[in-house]
């Protein structure tokens, strides 16, 4: 009996060290570094897991430190729907969400860093918002970064809404009938590998 008491103890205490589900908020202000893995940046104070559910509605500039590993959520929104907060959210490493919704609103944007694959469940961007790379040095033969975004549901391009690659950086693959690796997809936004797309 004692030792199925210890042993269930030890059990109690290997699961109490999960995180629930939470909703953060991006707060920004004293202590923080404008960076995602900062959690004095966050309320509560803690940086985004997979489970949890990401809002930025303040007007932020927010980076990424590659050398912190990759970034996770269930969903996130960028901004609000009236265009009141621009966000700015700058992505030096991976976004790896296989059930994670992103939304981007008016006057808010993200920027893709380098050429690894990000991966999102769905991704809804509303009229004025923007997806694109970091520019690259047209002296230099390969590219330094892309848009090389990976999504396994639906990818909604809204009216006026832009995905910039002016500057070499869309990813080519195969996807479904809204991808637009090869030269020009169909879908509600059209996307050309070396102009805009949705406007």
């Amino acid at each position: 009996m004692r030792r199925l008491l210890l042993a269930a103890a030890f059990l109690w205490a290997g699961t109490a060290t999960a995180r629930a589900a939470a909703v953060i908020d991006w707060v920004g202000g004293g202590g923080c570094d404008n960076k995602w893995q900062t959690a004095a940046c966050w309320t509560p104070a803690q940086v985004p897991v997979a489970a949890d559910t990401v809002t930025v509605t303040i007007a932020a500039n927010i980076l990424t430190d590659p050398a912190a590993g990759t970034i996770q959520f269930s969903s996130m929104t960028l901004g609000k729907f009236d265009g009141s907060a621009v966000v700015s959210l700058t992505i030096s490493t991976t976004i790896t969400a296989a059930n994670g919704k992103l939304t981007i609103y008016k006057n808010s944007g993200l920027t893709f860093n380098n050429k690894s694959t990000s991966t999102l469940l769905s991704v809804a961007m509303f009229s004025g918002s923007s997806m694109t790379h970091a520019d690259h040095d047209f002296g230099v033969a390969a590219m330094a970064a892309d848009v090389n975004l990976k999504v396994l549901g639906d990818f909604d391009l809204k009216a006026g809404a832009t995905v910039t690659v002016s500057q070499r950086g869309f990813s080519r693959g195969s996807g479904g009938p809204g991808y637009c690796g090869a030269s020009t997809g169909t879908g509600a936004g059209q996307c050309d590998q070396y102009g805009s797309a949705g406007s």
